[in-house]
């Protein structure tokens, strides 16, 4: 293992000998082998250089993002074991993911918190509560609850909801009014049967059963209702909006904004009770989409969450660190960064046969200075969005084998 002190001085060495001086210029690719370093993980324990470089660099860090590629199988195992290693050096209490407040409140009550099998049943249960339904999150979620030592809410969901039955039977559990029930019975029955399997292409209860004038039916019959049922038809009315939005292609931008506001609300509502909980600088590692991850202006052409991050950590006199992902594959499995031309210099740098981290940083000042041959949009993107850059090797995709038996077995 090298320990942090040796690899400052390793990296500023290769800045120093392998960095263009002014008026020259070297090719992308040769940069990124430059600043990579080996890591090593076999599902479950993380190791090597590069790892220790991960560690060395979240040191000053009050927030650290992982941006993911969706639904790989490694990702949420390596986000497992990096939370472990957070916690344990530096106090990192709590994990932020993309996925609706109170899916993620179920996942980490008392009656289920740090337990596997009821994280399975509640996987189960709730098909559609989560964005991301493989047996790897579902991992990671009672994971997340286990290692944390914070009193309550140690998993924070703040993106919209993307299921809805979890939620209308918390709404029926909330009231013996028989208006309301026969309004939120007449709701059940079409969410449970639409909600029994994930889309694929066969819709979703959220933008398609759900329409304006039945929310404004369930605001009418809650009115006067307590604050939780308040709070539940709120998720429901926001993600609704969000979802309705991307009917119409202009009103996309409008949506993806909307959704990138409703991350930073969200986080916030949660840090604030993390302070009210008593730790004055909640540390926190979020999982979300590359999109949502970067620091700048995303794809979708609105400010991303992770810049809202970066600036909020300054603001408390520390700093975040962001973590792009890309697969390295052979041709065939799965997918590759080397089947993106934009993305082959960066691609160069992985390998199949093992992980590697890549300092983004250090190409940064040369980049802006056009010092370095082969950038194009999409590599300067990442090079300023994100400040290291993971290539996992024979990477794989999520599996659903426990979820999917425990499906059938209902």
């Amino acid at each position: 293992m090298i320990h942090s002190s040796a690899l400052h001085i390793s990296f500023a060495a290769i800045a120093i000998t392998t960095l263009p001086m002014v008026g020259q210029s070297l090719p992308v690719d040769s940069l990124f082998l430059a600043h990579r370093l080996p890591v090593e993980f076999d599902g479950r324990r993380a190791s090597g250089p590069g790892w220790d470089m991960i560690l060395d660099a979240a040191r000053g860090a009050q927030f650290v993002m992982i941006g993911e590629s969706h639904n790989v199988r490694e990702i949420p195992l390596f986000t497992l074991q990096l939370f472990e290693s957070l916690h344990e050096r530096y106090g990192f209490n709590y994990m932020a993911l993309e996925d609706g407040p109170y899916a993620v409140e179920q996942f980490v009550s008392p009656e289920a918190r740090g337990d596997l099998d009821s994280a399975f049943a509640l996987g189960t249960r709730y098909v559609q509560a989560l964005q991301f339904w493989n047996d790897q999150e579902i991992e990671l979620l009672a994971g997340a609850g286990r290692v944390s030592t914070a009193s309550e809410h140690p998993v924070w969901g703040i993106d919209n909801a993307w299921g809805t039955l979890h939620i209308l039977e918390r709404l029926a559990q909330l009231t013996p009014d028989p208006e309301r029930r026969t309004v939120l019975d007449d709701l059940l029955v079409e969410s449970r049967a639409m909600e029994a399997t994930r889309p694929d292409g066969n819709g979703r209860f959220i933008s398609e059963g759900l329409t304006v004038e039945r929310l404004r039916e369930l605001h009418r019959v809650f009115e006067n209702a307590p604050p939780e049922a308040s709070r539940l038809i709120g998720y429901l009315q926001t993600a609704y909006e969000i979802y309705a939005a991307r009917i119409n292609r202009p009103a996309i931008y409008t949506a993806n904004n909307r959704r990138e506001h409703l991350m930073r609300t969200q986080f916030m509502s949660q840090y604030r009770r993390a302070l009210d909980n008593g730790d004055h600088v909640p540390r926190v590692l979020l999982k979300f989409g590359q999109w949502h991850a970067m620091k700048g202006v995303n794809w979708g052409d609105v400010h991303a969450f992770g810049l809202f991050l970066s600036e909020f950590a300054k603001s408390n006199d520390m700093a975040s660190l962001h973590i792009w992902t890309g697969l390295i594959n052979e041709p065939g499995h799965f997918w590759t960064l080397n089947d993106f031309a934009d993305y082959v210099a960066l691609g160069r740098a992985g390998s199949p046969d093992g992980w590697y981290i890549v300092d983004l940083r250090t190409i940064r000042p040369y980049a802006a200075a056009g010092q370095v041959e082969g950038m194009n949009d999409e590599l300067y993107k990442v090079i300023f969005g994100f400040d290291l850059a993971l290539l996992i090797g024979s990477g794989n995709p999520a599996t659903h084998e426990r979820l999917a038996r425990s499906v059938a077995g209902r």
